[in-house]
């Protein structure tokens, strides 16, 4: 790298040994939906996605009788 003098095949190194890291401290996805269900809101990827728990709580309307 520019600037750094670490080779490439280090920081890739470091990269890889991060993202394993990660993966390892990250809940299973059961454990995740879980964690969710409880929240009134969760951020994935960046985007915030409100839930209307209060919504999905009573039976759909459509409006129509």
């Amino acid at each position: 790298m520019a600037g750094f003098r670490v080779g490439i095949a280090t920081v890739y190194h470091y990269i890889r040994e991060a993202i394993d890291l990660l993966a390892l401290l990250a809940p299973a996805l059961e454990q995740a939906m879980d964690t969710v269900r409880r929240k009134a809101y969760v951020i994935l990827d960046g985007t915030l996605l409100l839930i209307d728990r209060i919504a999905s709580d009573r039976p759909h309307y459509s409006g129509k009788k």
